[in-house]
């Protein structure tokens, strides 16, 4: 397949294996984005009612524990992780253990979410570093820490695609900071409460809390691991090449692989 993409000026500066690498973080994109939206419309009426009855004090706090829980798990989260470089991570143990998780708080329904927060997010965020090191990251480094918390900002269901594909863009100065300063983290934790509205919403609704949130706890652990693969792909060829640059080739070729999916799916059928 040819991409128009590789024309483009910061597509041009990659090398042919660096520009592949860039099209695996993208496809891998599009299709976790693709499955997280399905499961959410899935259970679009369920989350709908239960936004109905989340009152309006709830937002602060649980935006205010977001902010709180990522300062907090910055280095807790991969405390006596070893730096091995390379590793295969465990996906499915993170996997099951967020879904166990998930129908354990859920039961406690919209007051237990406070509890499980900090402890279901720092499993996601051990699992994203569990990831980060299979892919050749240095758990001491600070951007690569960086770079963890900023998988949190990606997922939100309230943005067309193009929406998030800019943010993501911008990459939240992750590759120009030392560490993940509050300026970094603030926004990170605005988006993710924007995240949680589903699973928020589900805990709202009486006898459905420990199920949908056994599967929204899921489904977002498969999404953020996905999110992980996208990051650290495009971690080692923004070491080489102008950050910004490999963002908005990687953006390129997202925009470019969709409309091609979109041409496919408008063809008419040949019998």
């Amino acid at each position: 397949m040819t991409y128009e993409s590789r024309h483009t000026n910061a597509c041009a500066l990659l090398s042919e294996e660096e520009f592949a690498r860039v099209i695996a973080a993208a496809e891998i994109y599009l299709s976790s984005r693709s499955i997280l939206s399905s499961v959410i419309a899935t259970l679009g009426n369920v989350v709908q009612r239960g936004l109905a009855m989340v009152r309006a004090d709830w937002r602060e706090p649980i935006t205010a524990k977001i902010h709180e829980t990522l300062v907090l798990l910055q280095g807790a989260a991969v405390w006596n992780m070893d730096d091995d470089p390379g590793r295969a991570p465990k996906d499915w143990l993170f996997l099951a253990t967020v879904i166990a998780s998930g129908i354990a708080g859920g039961a406690g329904g919209l007051p237990t979410l406070l509890v499980e927060l900090p402890i279901t997010t720092g499993l996601m965020l051990r699992s994203i570093a569990d990831i980060g090191r299979a892919h050749g990251g240095r758990i001491e480094d600070p951007l690569f820490r960086a770079t963890c918390i900023e998988v949190f900002a990606y997922g939100t269901p309230i943005e067309e695609d193009d929406e998030e594909l800019t943010f993501l863009a911008a990459r939240l100065g992750a590759v120009k900071v030392a560490e993940a300063t509050a300026e970094m983290i603030t926004k990170v934790a605005a988006r993710y409460a924007a995240v949680l509205g589903p699973q928020i919403a589900a805990r709202s609704v009486p006898l459905t809390g420990a199920v949908l949130g056994a599967v929204l706890n899921g489904a977002y652990m498969s999404f953020y691991q996905s999110m992980a693969q996208v990051l650290f792909t495009l971690f080692p060829i923004e070491w080489k090449h102008d950050p910004a640059q490999v963002r908005s080739c990687f953006a390129s070729v997202v925009r470019e692989l969709r409309e091609k999916q979109v041409t496919r799916l408008r063809a008419p059928r040949r019998d």
